[in-house]
């Protein structure tokens, strides 16, 4: 069982495959989710909010193997690439590309069809990382959330344009150190407010990268 990323939405069913013995591989940065506070109590109000999907049988599943660097394997006559990402959109991140039909699994670095949720990615080298994955040559795309395509650029397009127009918006008011609220007010996010989730998760992603940019350009 290959994890992109030890996030709750990505991990909660590991147990499954575990149980029937199957290795978890998942990119380095996994432990520092696993060993902070986050991780125990995020599942204990999750089994209240998500039961009964999530319930008291639910557990926590330790990786077998951590991936640190891009990796080949082969099973049977299918052959893989893992591509190791570091902390991007959680504390570790990797994709994983089926050679044989040119297919990539992105993990949660896009997501197809709806405004992202930034939460503490670093969301520059977020970015940047979007530049490597939309070179690798690929005929199929499926992203962390959404739906599988047969057009790769134009799913990763959505993700691509909101993260850099965050960093490219907001770095002008950290720049001047304008509040949030008189900088969130003052850009235009009409470009995006008609996406799914915007509603939910924009002044969100905003407060989290102006904090994230406050630090960096400190």
């Amino acid at each position: 069982m290959i994890v992109s990323h030890y996030h709750a939405d990505h991990i909660y069913g590991l147990q499954v495959f575990k149980e029937q013995g199957a290795q978890i591989w998942a990119p380095k940065g996994t432990w520092d989710y696993l060993d902070s506070e986050i991780a125990p109590s995020l599942l204990e109000s999750r089994r209240t909010s998500l039961y009964p999907w999530v319930n008291d049988e639910t557990y926590l599943v330790e990786p077998d193997r951590i991936i640190d660097k891009d990796t080949k394997f082969a099973l049977g006559e299918h052959d893989f690439l893992l591509t190791y990402f570091g902390k991007v959109h959680s504390e570790g991140d990797m994709s994983l590309l089926s050679l044989n039909d040119q297919t990539l699994y992105s993990g949660d670095i896009i997501f197809e069809g709806r405004i992202p949720f930034v939460g503490d990615a670093d969301i520059i080298k977020w970015a940047k990382t979007l530049d490597q994955v939309r070179n690798i040559e690929m005929e199929y795309f499926v992203p962390g959330h959404g739906m599988a395509s047969d057009q790769p650029q134009e799913t990763m397009d959505l993700t691509y344009r909101y993260l850099n127009f965050l960093i490219k918006q907001l770095t002008l008011f950290v720049d001047e150190m304008t509040p949030f609220d008189e900088a969130y007010s003052a850009i235009d996010w009409s470009e995006f407010e008609d996406e799914p989730a915007f509603e939910a998760a924009n002044r969100k992603n905003a407060y989290a990268v102006y904090l994230y940019l406050e630090r960096v350009l400190d």
